[in-house]
This record gives structure tokens, C-alpha cells and sequence, in this order.
């Protein structure tokens, strides 16, 4: 995960934005391996669906599901 985000080829990335691309690469892999599953996507991050939704938001990421 952390060679996606940090490719010697190219020019080093600041910190906060090595750490927002880690956070949002995370979140994705997340809402796959729930497989819309909100509590488990809750129990695997360790964090509550209030932080989730937040988190989703900020990166523009979709909800769990079909609506």
C-alpha cells in the first residue's frame, strides 16, 4: 500500500498529503474487504460509523450498498 503512495520515480510527497492518499487507499480497501457491511466495515477499522461516514465524506467515497 505504501509503494503506491510513494513512488522514488517521482517527486516525494509532503506528509499530510502521503498521509490523506494512505487514508483514502485504506478507506477503499475497506468498503471492499465489508462488502457493504457497515458494522463489520466499523469492526475491522476499529473506528464508529460517525468517524466512517466522516471519513467518506471527506474523500468523497460512496456508502456501503445498494440504495
Amino acid at each position: 500500500m505504501i509503494d503506491e503512495v510513494l513512488d522514488f520515480n517521482s517527486d516525494f510527497p509532503q506528509l499530510n498529503v502521503f498521509r490523506q492518499t494512505l487514508e483514502k487507499i485504506y478507506l477503499e480497501r475497506l468498503l471492499k474487504k465489508a462488502d457493504g457491511n457497515r458494522k463489520a466495515a466499523c469492526r475491522l477499522s476499529g473506528i464508529s460509523q460517525s468517524q466512517l461516514y466522516t471519513l467518506l465524506g471527506k474523500y468523497n467515497l460512496p456508502g456501503f450498498g445498494p440504495k
